[in-house]
């Protein structure tokens, strides 16, 4: 007499109680391991920037790194021409728009706007920044190159040339 094994069968819920769970802890577990080990510290950077050798006032510098693990780092140039990249990391308090991250040191392009876009950023009587030409405000035709050390001191005097683009 010969037993015939009976073909298994799992309905879907079956089926989902037994994946499900599995999923549920192996997921996170696996973005645990796999995650990169400790970043090394931001560095702080702060220079000054200059068109045709005069201070310029209400630019927003930003630092785009050329190594893909680096970390963008951006700040606004204040009324002696001078820019600090904040140190914070970004909240939902900050303004619209500002990314407040140091760096970590590396090889950066570096950009430079003083037009922000819309009305609502205005504020009446307040100094309005020169137009530069748009070629600053790309990180691939600025030509603004800045090398960030952990030695330091990465501060940068960037002179800006008012000479339209060709």
């Amino acid at each position: 007499m010969q037993i015939m094994a009976k073909p298994i069968q799992f309905s879907l819920r079956t089926l989902l109680l037994a994946i499900v769970p599995v999923a549920v802890v192996s997921l996170p577990l696996g973005w645990y391991i796999r995650r990169p080990g400790p970043r090394p510290p931001p560095v702080p950077v702060s220079g000054t920037i200059l068109l045709d050798g005069d201070l310029l006032i209400g630019a927003r510098v930003e630092f785009y790194p050329t190594d893909p693990n680096g970390q963008i780092g951006a700040g606004l140039t204040e009324w002696n021409g001078t820019f600090e990249l904040p140190t914070r990391k970004p909240s939902i308090n900050h303004i619209c728009g500002s990314w407040p991250i140091r760096p970590l040191a590396g090889v950066y392009k570096v950009t430079v706007i003083t037009r922000l876009a819309g009305r609502a950023l205005t504020i009446p009587g307040a100094p309005i920044a020169p137009e530069i030409p748009g070629r600053y405000a790309n990180p691939e035709t600025s030509g603004l190159i800045a090398d960030v050390t952990y030695d330091g001191p990465n501060a940068f005097t960037f002179n800006l040339s008012s000479m339209p683009d060709e």
